[in-house]
């Protein structure tokens, strides 16, 4: 190995002298070899074993934190935890008694009650308990009713969304809420001979706008909100009494019967609006409504029973339409029974029926007749009680439409007045009075 140290210099300047390639490969292949000299191979045996033995080393304790770890899970699960340390059960048992503690302290006995008797004791808390879920938080939400002659004979409790209103989204104005058809003719007509009521499940922020523009002439003085609502429902279901009105005067017109199980009989269903603007059934609800403004019924819910299960709407106009028909036939039968007895009643040819006619008396045929037949023929109706409805509907109507053109006429004069009365400030003339010094001595 001396040999070849000693030699290999003077080899690679002899070649490089002489510009060899061959030298140069040589020379290398020299260095090669003494890279994998014996000293040097010893030095990566040793290398590489130390090496290894860390990598031993680190492998053994994961191995054995990982066994370590399992053996603590499984003891875990096989040995139950130590009394008064599990936080589940310990959360457990406080909600329990903090339960069995309320429920003992709402039926506190009072001074009459024996403390002593345990039943009494449960079913004051029981009675308790259920007059905090179940009744209203409030027993009154509007104020009282106005006295006769200035308050109407029935209230309208109506829904806002999706049965005057809608909200809808589209890309070039976003959200928006849209009227539906003949909404300002049914408020604005009905407001007349009904208090109406508006609520909507939304915050007054939101909905109070919307009511402003469907009531431009403030003729809706009662208006529900979310907090309102909230306060007269109890596990979903509206307490009617709860408006301060009398529930036989009370109507509903709202989507579903679901939230009014106790008054059913005071709903009436419409359709929500689906946006299209040929809808009309809030116009087609007008006439029911009008009816009950003139028959003024003791108690509104057995008309109300009597269209279950049918659209009012459609149900109603049938209903008048076979009253009308069922009128006629029986009134044309009475005219011509009169007819046919009139004919009976006529004077004989023979001297004694002229003589009887000629000094008021009567003729046989006449005296056949019982008195009280003629008079039950001749108190029978000449018009039909439906079509005298519809014409004082009619006349309705119209004293609406003149009233709401006097409101039109009377708000453009008193916006002529406003406009005059600031032009008037704008252009005077009367120059203000300068403020004299005064001189504070």
């Amino acid at each position: 190995m001396s040999l070849i140290n000693q030699t290999l210099p003077i080899a690679k300047t002899a070649l490089s002298n002489s510009l060899c390639p061959i030298g140069v490969k040589l020379c290398n292949n020299a260095n090669q070899i003494r890279l994998l000299s014996s000293d040097d191979g010893t030095k990566l045996k040793l290398k590489d074993k130390i090496k290894q033995s860390k990598l031993f080393n680190r492998k053994n304790k994961t191995t054995q934190y990982q066994s370590f770890r399992k053996e603590k899970k499984k003891s875990q699960r096989t040995s139950p935890p130590p009394s008064g340390s599990h936080p589940i059960m310990n959360t457990v048992i406080f909600l329990g008694g903090a339960a069995t503690l309320a429920f003992l302290f709402t039926g506190w006995p009072g001074k009459d009650d024996d403390p002593y008797n345990v039943d009494e004791w449960v079913y004051r808390s029981k009675e308790q308990i259920k007059k905090l879920t179940e009744e209203p938080k409030v027993s009154k939400i509007l104020p009282d009713e106005l006295p006769a002659p200035h308050n109407q004979p029935f209230t309208l409790f109506i829904n806002l969304d999706d049965i005057l209103v809608k909200s809808s989204w589209d890309p070039e104005n976003g959200w928006h809420v849209v009227k539906r058809p003949g909404v300002d003719f049914f408020i604005q007509y009905l407001a007349q001979f009904y208090e109406i009521v508006i609520y909507s499940d939304t915050n007054i922020e939101t909905s109070e706008p919307v009511i402003n523009n469907l009531d431009p002439h403030g003729v809706v003085l009662n208006r529900l909100y979310r907090k309102d609502i909230n306060s007269m429902t109890k596990k979903h279901q509206k307490d009617l009494h709860c408006l301060n009105r009398d529930i036989k005067r009370v109507i509903v017109l709202d989507s579903s019967k679901s939230s009014y199980k106790k008054y059913e009989n005071n709903v009436i269903l419409i359709n929500e609006w689906d946006g299209k603007k040929s809808d009309k059934e809030l116009l087609k609800l007008i006439p029911f409504f009008e009816c009950m403004a003139i028959t003024l019924p003791n108690d509104i819910r057995p008309v109300i029973k009597s269209y279950s299960g049918k659209k009012l709407s459609d149900a109603f106009m049938e209903h008048q339409n076979i009253l009308r028909e069922k009128f006629n036939e029986q009134n044309n039968e009475i005219l011509k029974k009169r007819e046919e007895k009139k004919m009976q009643t006529q004077p004989n040819d023979n001297g004694n029926g002229i003589v009887n006619a000629l000094f008021g008396g009567r003729s046989r045929m006449a005296q056949e007749i019982p008195e009280e037949e003629n008079e039950e023929e001749y108190e029978a109706p000449l018009v039909n009680p439906v079509d005298d409805m519809d014409q004082r509907r009619k006349n309705m109507r119209k004293a609406f439409f003149r009233q709401r053109s006097e409101w039109a006429s009377m708000a453009d004069e008193q916006r002529r007045l406003t406009m005059e009365s600031i032009e008037n400030q704008f252009n005077s003339k009367d120059e203000e009075e300068p403020i004299k010094d005064i001189n504070i001595e």
